[in-house]
C-alpha cells in the first residue's frame, strides 16, 4: 500500500529542497513572495524599530514600547516617534 498524505510528500519536498528548486522563504511557501516577504515598495510588510538590540537587552521591548519608536503593520505606519519621515 502507497504511502499517503504527507508522508508521501515528504521525499519530493526534501528534493526540491536539496537542489534549491523549491520554495526557500515562508512567503514562497504559502505563495505570497509577490506581497510579502520583503522590505520594499508595494509589499505589505510588519515592521518595529528598536531603540537597543533585543538580543542583548530584551528590556528594549519592555514598558509599554517606551524603546520602541517606530511600528508598522501591513505596511501603514501606527506609531512614529523616530523623525524618520513616513
Amino acid at each position: 500500500m502507497a504511502a499517503q498524505g504527507p508522508r508521501a510528500l515528504a521525499p519530493a519536498a526534501a528534493t526540491e529542497q536539496a537542489d534549491g528548486s523549491g520554495p526557500t522563504t515562508a512567503a514562497e511557501i504559502v505563495r505570497l513572495d509577490h506581497e510579502i516577504g520583503r522590505i520594499a515598495p508595494g509589499y505589505l510588510a510588519d515592521l518595529i524599530l528598536v531603540d537597543g538590540n533585543p538580543l542583548q537587552d530584551i528590556g528594549c521591548l519592555e514598558n509599554d514600547g517606551a524603546r520602541i519608536p517606530f511600528v508598522m503593520k501591513n505596511g501603514t505606519v501606527f506609531k512614529n516617534t523616530a523623525n524618520l519621515g513616513v
